[in-house]
């Protein structure tokens, strides 16, 4: 059976736009917004990493699970040395006043190679502090704009206040050129992170 490989599938690229957005081409945005007692420089990011699942070999539809741990799980016909980087970025709330935030998060991605081809990120998931990475399935599914995944207190130390962002990618047979697959490409379709200071 002849392996295709899928080498390097996300590549860091950032771009920074109007309200703070940073586009990673490595499957992520950042949007911050803050509450309306504060000016947005009070909610920043730094320290932006991208999700990268490494080499994935596949010989027909599979899928690459990332865990916000790093560990990756592969089913079907998808192979890889099992560790990959979970997207991750430290939320900085400056000022007084309420350390709380909510997050919202798109629950898919596409990523593309140089002549179109494309594979699906899904089942995006994200967990906050490193203390509570997990292997993929455990952490917080992302539910879409607009939908809050829940509350979290940005007041901790640096470990604590950092979000980490995991999912399956989905390869399928159709893939014939292989090659870097990333969200910057076109085709491609990051996902957007949104944190909003109460």
């Amino acid at each position: 059976m002849l392996l295709k490989t899928l080498v390097n599938i996300a590549v860091m690229t950032e771009k920074i736009q109007t309200f703070f957005y940073i586009a990673l081409a490595a499957a992520f945005c950042l949007t911050g917004v803050a509450g309306t007692a504060y000016a947005i420089q009070d909610l920043y990011f730094s320290n932006r990493v991208g999700m990268d699942f490494g080499r994935v070999e596949y010989s027909g539809n599979g899928t690459a699970s990332l865990g916000t741990d790093g560990n990756i799980i592969y089913a079907g016909g998808v192979e890889g040395d099992g560790l990959g980087t979970p997207a991750s970025v430290l939320v900085n709330l400056n000022g007084g006043g309420n350390n709380n935030a909510y997050i919202e998060c798109e629950t898919s991605a596409v990523l593309a190679n140089a002549v179109g081809e494309t594979v699906d990120i899904s089942n995006v998931e994200i967990v906050v502090g490193n203390a509570n990475r997990r292997s993929a399935g455990s952490g917080i599914a992302c539910r879409g704009l607009g939908t809050s995944v829940g509350f979290f207190d940005f007041s901790g130390t640096a470990n604590s206040r950092i979000v980490f962002m995991g999912g399956r990618l989905n390869a399928n047979s159709n893939i014939t050129a292989g090659g870097d697959f990333s969200t910057a490409n076109p085709g491609g379709n990051p996902i957007t992170l949104i944190v909003v200071r109460l």
